[in-house]
């Protein structure tokens, strides 16, 4: 054996060592690159198998794109509208909590197959829509997916959402990344659809390029201070039709530049009560009108103006949340909504209970009205009996409010009939209420036992009392008396926090 090492080291075609094992390194790394030569070309045979034997394949390129085109599921972006239920809530790593971050559906089709990936890269309309979250450290991933989808998406209109984490701040020199700024500029005029989360202020350099856009909805409330001059200017051409503005009340001074004849939809939250009531009269065809302000401490910007009726004559859904001013106590004083169908009303600080204008406003609902939200629940003394309202919520109620509210419904003889308030009232909603409400006595079962017992007809009667937060201690002959309801076919349904 020692002999053979001997011959082999004497023929051996290396002259030192080292040599050798530089060359084994070197036949390593050849080997290494034959096998990937390999496996890429059996990837290669794969796919090329996957092709042949695809039924997709013999489907033409346009029913394909079709059916893929339907497959991407459409992102729901209306709650983007939706500011007071904390939508965009975050953590403190600027992260969103309540928007799940999604890969584009596109790009997960494209991964199945070349084929696919052909039909759809091929196919502008699949490209349409872009929902991302910008986040510091992966921003040119982002620009570069942005990038991909605006020009896949060639010349078709764009939905575009773009949500910003608080670290990156307002001052940010970019509207995403300066990877893709130019390419998004040239592309504004396309968007239909804009919903921006606390986006850098660049971007209100541009917005007056977005003369195709039908809804727009901007959540500013984080930045940490916000006085550009005329900082919401849309082209008065563009044919918006749903607007929702987010913007702490102390960060806001600007002025609206809007389509307003052209808005059927307005959303304003944080925005001071006076500016929101002079946005709200400019819109004289809106369907639906948010409003959720608070701040009573800002002077008025200008003269109140409102002193005629004003009337409007589409509005079906109004939502009222904001702080007596004088430009919000004019506009109650003078407001009519002949079609209102739904209405949200929390007027708590108007808290005057002989304000004769609140009392008036009330008083002439119309009778189209379906559904009312009301606080305080005192205000529910206002509403007239002979209204179709189906379904009443209160909120922050004491143990006399409720009350107060099971006698209102109870009916009752004016000399002439018998009038039974709310006649077409099917449900009634007692929201977080007072201490108190933890846990009521007998009295307040037997108080709704008269209500629903009065309120009874014996050709069909349908009533569902929703108190999830309320305790009460229901009586013996009161529990028997509601089974003996629904025995008798009546659909009764009482929930408690006992249920």
């Amino acid at each position: 054996m020692a002999s053979d090492r001997g011959m082999a080291a004497a023929y051996s075609p290396f002259n030192t060592q080292e040599d050798e094992v530089a060359y084994i390194h070197a036949e390593t790394r050849r080997i290494e690159q034959l096998i990937t030569q390999l496996h890429e070309e059996r990837a290669a045979l794969l796919r090329r198998l996957n092709v042949i034997q695809s039924r997709t394949t013999r489907i033409p390129v346009e029913t394909l794109a079709f059916i893929l085109q339907h497959a991407c599921p459409a992102p729901d972006f209306n709650n983007r509208h939706d500011f007071p239920r904390e939508v965009y809530s975050s953590d403190d790593d600027g992260d969103s909590v309540d928007i799940p971050e999604l890969k584009p559906f596109q790009l997960v089709l494209g991964a199945v197959s070349s084929h696919w990936r052909q039909v759809i890269h091929s196919s502008p309309r699949m490209w349409d829509t872009l929902s991302l979250h910008i986040k510091p450290h992966s921003a040119r991933k982002s620009a570069a997916i942005l990038r991909f989808f605006l020009l896949n998406s060639k010349t078709v209109p764009f939905v575009l959402s773009l949500h910003f984490p608080d670290i990156m701040g307002p001052n940010t020199p970019f509207l995403v990344h300066r990877s893709v700024d130019d390419l998004i500029i040239a592309n504004l005029p396309r968007i239909t659809e804009l919903y921006l989360v606390h986006p850098p202020r660049r971007w209100h350099s541009y917005t007056h390029l977005l003369t195709r856009l039908t809804e727009c909805s901007l959540d500013l409330e984080r930045h940490e201070t916000y006085n550009p001059d005329k900082m919401v200017k849309l082209p008065q051409d563009a044919p918006l039709r749903r607007f929702s503005l987010q913007a702490a009340l102390w960060r806001f001074d600007a002025d609206f530049q809007l389509p307003w004849l052209s808005i059927t939809s307005l959303t304003l939250s944080a925005i001071p009560p006076d500016l929101s009531v002079q946005a709200f009269i400019q819109c004289p065809n809106l369907v639906e009108f948010r409003c959720f302000s608070f701040s009573e401490f800002l002077p008025p910007l200008k003269p109140v103006e409102i002193t005629d009726p004003l009337t409007f004559n589409s509005l079906e859904i109004f939502e009222w949340e904001t702080a007596p001013t004088p430009w919000s106590r004019a506009l109650i004083r003078c407001l009519h909504l002949p079609v209102l169908r739904k209405m949200r009303w929390n007027a708590f600080r108007f808290n005057d209970p002989n304000d004769t204008h609140i009392q008036a406003f009330l008083h002439r609902l119309p009778l189209t009205l379906t559904e009312v939200e009301l606080f305080p629940p005192s205000h529910f003394g206002y509403i007239r009996d002979d209204m179709n309202i189906e379904h009443v919520s209160l909120d922050h109620c004491r143990g006399q409010d409720l009350l107060s509210v099971l006698r209102k419904l109870k009916p009752r003889w004016d000399g002439k009939r018998v009038i039974k308030p709310l006649p077409r009232l099917r449900r009634l909603t007692i929201g977080e209420g007072d201490e108190e409400l933890d846990h009521l006595d007998g009295s307040y079962s037997i108080a709704v036992w008269e209500m629903l017992d009065q309120r009874l007809d014996p050709f069909g009667f349908s009533f569902c009392l929703d108190m999830p937060t309320v305790h009460i201690e229901w009586l013996p002959e009161i529990r028997m008396r509601l089974a003996e309801l629904s025995q008798a076919g009546f659909d009764v349904q009482i929930i408690d926090a006992d249920s």
